[in-house]
């Protein structure tokens, strides 16, 4: 029987080399990178796939992502706190339209 398992995989640029470094924040230590996205993707997807090969060989727990993961982009200013305070009101806006 084939269980299949869901991450998430954050994808950084190399802004250096180009390509790709991406990690799995729910796997810890599994990290890959590839030339292009297309590449990382297929490359991490390997790694996670192996990782829980090894779990289950080693009769370990296999981590579980919760579900509802919510990624967005940032602002890195500071201008008196509004900018905490859009980012927060956008935040609850998200997660009100999640759980409807």
């Amino acid at each position: 029987m084939r269980a299949v398992y869901q991450y998430t995989a954050v994808f950084e640029p190399d802004r250096k080399s180009g390509g790709f470094t991406v990690t799995i924040p729910s796997l810890p230590g599994c990290i890959s990178e590839g030339d292009t996205f297309e590449k990382a993707l297929g490359n991490i997807q390997e790694a996670a796939g192996l990782y829980i090969e090894v779990m289950r060989k080693r009769e370990a727990d296999i981590p579980q992502e919760e579900k509802g993961v919510v990624i967005a982009p940032v602002e890195g200013c500071y201008s008196q706190g509004k900018t905490l305070d859009k980012a927060l009101k956008n935040i609850r806006e998200v997660f009100h339209l999640i759980s409807i």
